[in-house]
């Protein structure tokens, strides 16, 4: 079973004293304290005794004889530094170092209650700082963390020690001239330099593998720094012999500039040296005096010293904690510019800097969603970065991926060493299904093979991946796309984002020209369809090759836009022009998967039909079914309300995408649109024979109208009409023309008649 995780108090809770009391006083009794600690060896408990032995021998002998105790006694924050790494395992070795210089220097009863004092008063502080602040604050939040350290430590931990440490002077009658008070005070003046100035010193020895980077930082002013509270007593010690102690004591304030210059530009661990020795030099120093002097123990003027020296220590420990968070908000500005704030990896600017000094040969492999846009407005934000997050742990978890990245919205980066095989585990990612928020995508993926010799640059290799991934969109494949690197890759890149801005800027300042190819029904050839086409005009006014438009397109780039804008400008053209309308059947418009799945098309559809004033049973729409369609429930909405409305659907592309049987089971349509890679080889092909007579029988079954394209000859003509088909397209008809052109074509009664009956155009 796992350990129960520490309690902590977030900011801004309010618990009452009691209740934090009551969960330390659970931590004592249970498990849950020595859970929360480091677990320890019975070297470091004979270590921990020796500690607290030597250096309580140490700070003793340092404060002379002739004292009733030490003016600063390190057991104090060696113990509550044992008990914060060890929980209450650390005790008996704490005990045993107290118990030691006590009994050896006060062999009197008295001393049992010091050892109770040392021992219970740094486990109840530990405990309470448990309760406030999880151990991970101390290098997250330093300066929160040693806020509640003073708390817990002033408040509790010195307190109860100074208290056991005074009954036990009491019971021996080692302080009879002095008052309790003075007593209790001196004590705790004591046990607080203690703690303040050997704690975090010993924390820092202890935890020193898992310091943090600013914890562990080195700027470089050299040890000779502990050496200066050393030159500064000697030349107080020769003012004092020279001058007198008024002017000597003044000295005590080149302490703060020195002890501040090195909290603010050294580690904690060199700072609290430095609060360390300067203590001892200073306080060593004025106990020598007062013991010359024949002072008694408790006298405040000693004291005082005392004071200054734990103001000092705070002082400096509070400015260490405040530069370290400066260090910290620092190196999280470092850290934000190199890693994706959102998933932890790399960025594109870092995966770049690890492209370009990785050794070659490598693979750089791109992993993405395809209609990631229409994806977040569906889903949701939220949604994303789920999904954004499950991958970024998918991906972290196969081997041989190295420096994973982020790239942009739903696309990933990562290299993969020479030697390396992932393409297998990536290639189960790309045949899953991702389904999120109602919303299901596909996941395409390439890998670009760059060789030992290649010389290129890293923005280069980039642009080649990415140029090698757009072509993955049109792969029906589900696996891992891999191409040698090539220069032509950049070249081609380049070429289609230009391509691409060309699109965008013609779309959005409507450089369209409305085309059309008629649909000639077999039963009723007097009378034919159109369906509706667009021609996008380029930067210079030529019209753009409609196979690059439509591989664009295919990506759902400026999609739903060019969409709206076809429909508005068809309904607009025959609503000034209505004689038109008595030409054709009925007039088809295209519809890409990303618009099934926009949210208002049905309200702007019809709104404008309505500014056209136009009967909505002159019109149909064309659902491709070679795209994915995002929201299945709301493509399967919109529709119903076409249908209802008055409009007429059709399945276009028939049989060519993965879902084509299941398009025709969730949707309701009137009629469907056999793709022209099962026409064009209709009469030399008997299986695409089948599969035409086989979608016709279907659609029968179903009372639905079959259309077939790319009829291009007789012979598909004749073909396409034994088979049953209702309806046909393509050049044998009449090729795509201007609009006004192909209603002028509808109108030669003569030329539709001899697409049908060839004989009759030849007498």
């Amino acid at each position: 079973m796992l350990p129960a995780q520490p309690e902590s108090m977030p900011s801004g809770d309010a618990r009452s004293v009691g209740e934090l009391c009551r969960i330390a006083l659970r931590k004592l009794a249970t498990r849950d304290f020595a859970a929360a600690s480091a677990p320890v060896s019975p070297a470091q408990v004979i270590l921990a005794a020796l500690y607290v032995m030597a250096s309580g021998l140490i700070s003793q002998e340092l404060s002379f004889s002739d004292f009733a105790f030490s003016l600063f006694w390190p057991p104090a924050g060696i113990a509550f530094a044992f008990v914060w790494q060890y929980g209450y395992r650390a005790l008996p070795s704490i005990a045993l170092g107290i118990a030691v210089p006590t009994v050896l220097f006060y062999p009197q009863w008295g001393s049992l209650l010091v050892v109770i004092g040392e021992t219970l008063g740094p486990l109840a502080g530990v405990a309470l700082l448990r309760v406030l602040k999880p151990g991970q604050e101390r290098y997250a939040e330093p300066l929160r963390w040693q806020m509640s350290f003073y708390a817990c430590g002033f408040m509790v931990a010195c307190p109860i020690a100074a208290l056991f440490g005074s009954l036990g002077g009491l019971v021996d009658h080692r302080f009879v001239a002095q008052g309790i008070p003075g007593v209790f005070l001196a004590y705790l003046m004591v046990e607080a330099i203690g703690l303040v100035l050997f704690a975090p010193l010993v924390m820092e020895w202890l935890a020193r593998e898992s310091r943090a980077p600013c914890a562990r930082l080195q700027v470089g002013h050299g040890p000779w720094i502990c050496v200066t509270p050393f030159v500064i007593e000697t030349i107080r010690w020769l003012l004092y012999k020279s001058v007198g102690g008024n002017y000597a004591d003044l000295l005590i304030y080149c302490y703060f500039p020195l002890v501040a210059w090195c909290a603010l530009t050294e580690t904690s661990l060199r700072t609290n040296s430095l609060l360390v020795l300067t203590a001892i030099a200073v306080l060593s120093s004025q106990a020598w005096r007062a013991h010359e002097l024949g002072s008694a123990a408790a006298s405040f003027d000693l004291f005082r010293f005392a004071l200054v020296i734990l103001t000092l220590s705070a002082m400096g420990q509070v400015l260490w904690a405040l530069a370290n968070e400066r260090r910290l908000a620092f190196a999280e500005l470092a850290q934000q510019a190199d890693l994706d704030p959102l998933t932890g990896l790399l960025n594109e600017r870092s995966f770049a800097r690890e492209l370009d000094q990785f050794a070659r040969p490598f693979t750089i492999v791109l992993l993405a969603f395809e209609n990631w846009p229409e994806f977040e407005i569906l889903a949701g934000i939220g949604a994303s970065y789920d999904l954004q997050r499950e991958m970024t742990d998918i991906l972290r978890a196969e081997a041989g991926l190295l420096h994973l990245a982020r790239l942009q919205a739903g696309g990933f980066g990562c290299i993969v060493a020479e030697g390396a095989a992932p393409s297998a585990a990536l290639d189960a990612l790309l045949k899953g299904r991702w389904v999120r928020g109602g919303v299901e995508m596909r996941l395409i993926g390439a890998a670009l093979s760059v060789a030992e010799a290649t010389h290129s640059a890293t923005g280069e290799l980039l642009l080649g991946a990415r140029t090698l991934l757009n072509e993955a969109r049109f792969c029906a494949n589900e696996t891992l796309l891999l191409r040698h690197w090539s220069p032509d890759m950049v070249v081609e890149r380049r070429a289609y984002e230009i391509l691409v801005d060309s699109i965008k800027h013609a779309v959005r300042n409507n450089r369209l020209q409305l085309y059309a190819q008629p649909i000639l029904w077999v039963e009723s050839p007097e009378r034919c369809g159109l369906e509706i086409l667009v021609r996008i005009e380029g930067d210079h006014g030529e019209l753009l090759p409609s196979a690059d438009v439509a591989r664009v397109l295919a990506q759902n780039i400026v999609s739903i836009e060019l969409d709206r804008t076809v429909i508005k400008a068809t309904f607009d053209w025959f609503g000034s022009r209505r004689n038109a309308l008595g030409e054709v059947e009925r007039i088809a418009i295209n519809l890409t998967g990303a618009s099934l799945s926009s949210p208002g098309l049905f309200e702007w559809i019809e709104r404008c039909r309505e500014d056209a004033g136009l009967n909505p049973a002159c019109f149909s729409f064309e659902i491709t079914e070679s795209q994915v369609i995002l929201n299945m429930d709301a493509a399967r909405l919109l529709i119903q309300r076409l249908r209802a409305a008055g409009y007429r659907v059709a399945l276009d592309d028939f049989g060519t995408g993965l879902a084509t049987f299941d398009y025709l089971k969730r949707f309701a349509v009137d009629y469907i649109k056999i793709d022209g890679s099962f026409v064009r080889n209709l009469g030399q092909n008997p299986i695409d024979l089948e599969i035409v007579s086989g979608i016709v029988r279907l659609a029968r079954l179903m009372q639905i109208g079959t259309v077939a394209e790319y009829v291009e000859s007789h012979a598909i003509s004749a073909a396409v009409r034994r088979a049953g088909i209702d309806g046909l397209q393509g050049y044998l008809i009449a090729a795509p023309a201007p609009l006004a052109e192909v209603i002028e074509w509808c109108r030669s009664r003569q030329r539709v008649h001899s697409a049908l009956h060839p004989s009759a155009h030849s007498s």
